[in-house]
């Protein structure tokens, strides 16, 4: 019965992608009519086409990644760096750290916008990878990627041009310069998001070799 349960469940969850992936390959007129169809009876791979183009999905994909990375291999150094010393070592103020950390992260993110872009402009690196990959705090490693894939406000603040761009940018200027074709926006939300199941599947071993290590038990 719970194995019934959590198969429905999944399912409610991945119906709206499901119905992405098909608008995906509907045409403009095809999705207007009524009642909205559920599949294409007329397949296209047009609205691809235009969207990779418009993008520009290959560039869009280089400056996610060096992001995501970049931000990943940061978090995984300093919180292995930072977990290490508060768990081994013993030193003046210790006990004193662990809850400023915790602290600091309960302030919005919003809240030290303005300061992080006047740094970042002063230093002469608004438009360019540095500040995109510098603020790097404490996570995992795939945890820390898919964070930064979906990274918004921020890339948005501290980039101009098209060149520079990232995911969710991207992805937002398609929806405001394509606001009623929606096949074209599910497109390119497609798009966007295979990179991010490809490394969810590919790390799902990792995940739960992580939980089993920690002594953590998930019952289905």
């Amino acid at each position: 019965m719970r194995k019934v349960l959590l198969g429905a469940i999944a399912l409610v969850m991945v119906t709206p992608f499901l119905y992405m992936v098909s608008v995906s390959f509907m045409g403009e007129a095809e999705l207007l009519r009524w009642p909205p169809p559920l599949l294409p009876h007329a397949p296209t791979t047009a609205n691809y086409s235009a969207m990779v183009e418009a993008l520009p999905y290959g560039r869009v994909l280089l400056n996610t990644a060096i992001l995501a990375a970049g931000v990943m291999v940061a978090q995984v150094f300093t919180s292995a760096a930072a977990g290490y010393a508060l768990a081994r070592l013993r030193f003046p103020g210790r006990e004193g750290v662990l809850p400023t950390l915790l602290a600091l992260l309960s302030l919005p993110a919003f809240l030290l916008l303005i300061p992080r872009y006047l740094m970042i402009h002063a230093l002469g690196w608004a438009d360019t990878y540095p500040p995109l990959v510098r603020p790097a705090a404490l996570a995992l490693a795939v945890l820390a990627f898919l964070d930064q894939w979906r990274n918004f406000l921020w890339p948005l603040v501290i980039t101009r041009s098209p060149a520079m761009q990232v995911a969710e940018v991207a992805l937002a200027r398609v929806h405001t310069a394509y606001a009623g074709n929606w096949p074209y926006q599910m497109a390119a939300a497609v798009l966007l998001t295979v990179p991010v199941f490809l490394v969810c599947v590919c790390a799902l071993r990792y995940i739960m070799l992580g939980v089993r290590f920690t002594g953590a038990r998930v019952r289905l």
